[in-house]
């Protein structure tokens, strides 16, 4: 499922800002980019898109910099993000995180 600021910004800002554990090392760079948007010292662009399931999630962040991340994610979920995101349009980002799990 993808959740975008400008469709379900409330969803969005839930996952964004509670669900993930911005402690452990692989999201080292997503943990200051968070702690500052949660601030309003950096912008997320309606761009931005996390892609859930029940096991995993892959995220887009787009702002003065473009992020992604991802935690037990699925070949499918990039290819439902690719369906709103395209990334090759972009050669600015990190990714980052664990394994795909396909």
């Amino acid at each position: 499922m993808n959740l975008t600021p400008k469709h379900n910004l409330i969803e969005f800002n839930r996952f964004l800002f509670k669900e993930i554990d911005l402690n452990i090392y692989q999201h080292k760079f997503l943990k200051d980019y968070v702690i500052k948007a949660a601030q309003g010292h950096a912008p997320l662009n309606e761009l931005s898109v996390i892609n859930t399931s029940p096991n995993g999630w892959v995220m887009i962040l787009h702002g003065d910099i473009l992020l992604v991340y991802g935690d037990n994610w699925t070949g499918n979920q990039i290819l439902e993000i690719s369906d709103i995101f395209y990334l090759n349009k972009f050669t600015n980002y990190s990714l980052a995180g664990d394994r795909c799990n396909d």
